[in-house]
């Protein structure tokens, strides 16, 4: 068991400190203060940070599916399809000439989506822990809907669309943390 939860802690410790970085991209990213040019420039390094977090965490996401191995099914499925979209959305961004925020939220879509029913599943078993449980479920819905709002940030200006990436990161990371401060001396 505290096998499982450290690697589980490798994984959103991972993904902690690419959202952290995420973050601080977007916040340099003022639509207000800079020159085309200078966004321009800032939209590449988000979309090669971008592709670089979702490449190391889907192989990460692999590797510790793999490793937890066929006893544990549903999280070996969850981390095998969250690595494989990870990966395949690293490597369309990799490929994608034409780089805007819209699309960067339209490749961080899915992910937002899978993490969102994850917390889903997860906050419906714990019937001994509502106040967790309603949580989990408050903030899965929320990753969900804003995951379909990603996929449909070509509707939206690209103010509305570092919002959106800034919130649903923020959100994610405030998710995160007790995850990567449970004591593993007491599971």
């Amino acid at each position: 068991m505290q096998e499982e939860l450290k690697s589980h802690k490798i994984v959103f410790a991972l993904v902690a400190m690419w959202l952290v970085i995420f973050l601080v991209i977007l916040f340099l990213l003022d639509l207000h203060h800079y020159s085309e040019r200078v966004e321009a420039e800032i939209i590449l390094v988000l979309s090669i940070a971008v592709t670089s977090a979702l490449g190391y965490v889907g192989l990460a996401e692999i590797i510790v599916g793999l490793q937890l191995g066929p006893s544990h099914r549903r999280e070996l499925m969850a981390y095998l399809v969250l690595g494989t979209l990870s990966l395949i959305g690293s490597v369309l961004l990799a490929l994608t000439t034409q780089v805007s925020l819209s699309r960067i939220a339209l490749v961080i879509s899915p992910y937002a989506i899978f993490f969102g029913l994850f917390q889903l599943r997860l906050g419906g078993g714990l019937p001994r822990h509502p106040a967790q449980a309603r949580s989990l479920k408050i903030c899965g819905i929320s990753e969900v809907a804003a995951g379909v709002l990603m996929a449909c940030g070509f509707l939206l200006s690209d103010a509305n669309v570092i919002t959106l990436l800034g919130v649903t990161a923020t959100s994610t990371l405030l998710q995160l943390f007790p995850f990567l401060f449970f004591s593993t001396k007491n599971a």
